[in-house]
């Protein structure tokens, strides 16, 4: 019997000393969790005033047509806008009146294209937004805004 408590002692020692789960573990040095994560991407400031963005001018006199226009803005992440406008600022002053107030308002004209059809791209923090002008059936102008993630 004092065998087998000796015997017993010995195996659970053994066993206990080179058992590594059982061990406390040393923890692994772990890196700044800030550091090692990659920036994130920065998110565009925006507020939305009246029926148009702060950052995207419309013409004075050009109203937003609620039933053609889209927009998603939920939980403070990118803006997905598709807004439809109509007013009687002639084409070529609607075309003058947005290229210099989206230029004021911090964004980058990638294109400008079209003869029936004006279409401007702009890009600025990680969006694009397309400007579409072109003359409606009444001879009102149609502006046409969409914003996205570029």
């Amino acid at each position: 019997m004092k065998h087998t408590i000796i015997v017993s002692l010995v195996v659970m020692m053994l066993f206990l000393g080179g058992c590594n789960s059982l061990a406390p573990k040393k923890a692994a040095p772990v890196a700044d969790e800030a550091a090692a994560a990659p920036a994130p991407a920065p998110q565009p400031s925006y507020r939305w005033v009246g029926t148009q963005f702060e950052d995207v001018p419309i013409p004075p006199d050009f109203n937003m047509d609620y039933d053609a226009s889209y927009l998603n803005v939920a939980g403070g992440g990118p803006r997905v806008a598709d807004l439809r406008y109509r007013g009687q600022m002639p084409l070529t002053e609607s075309l003058t009146y947005m290229q210099q107030g989206m230029e004021q308002a911090g964004w980058t004209m990638t294109s400008l294209t079209g003869v029936a059809i004006k279409t401007l791209r702009y890009i600025k923090n990680g969006e694009e937004c397309v400007i579409l002008l072109h003359k409606g059936d009444d001879g009102s102008s149609i502006l046409m805004v969409r914003i996205h993630p570029y």
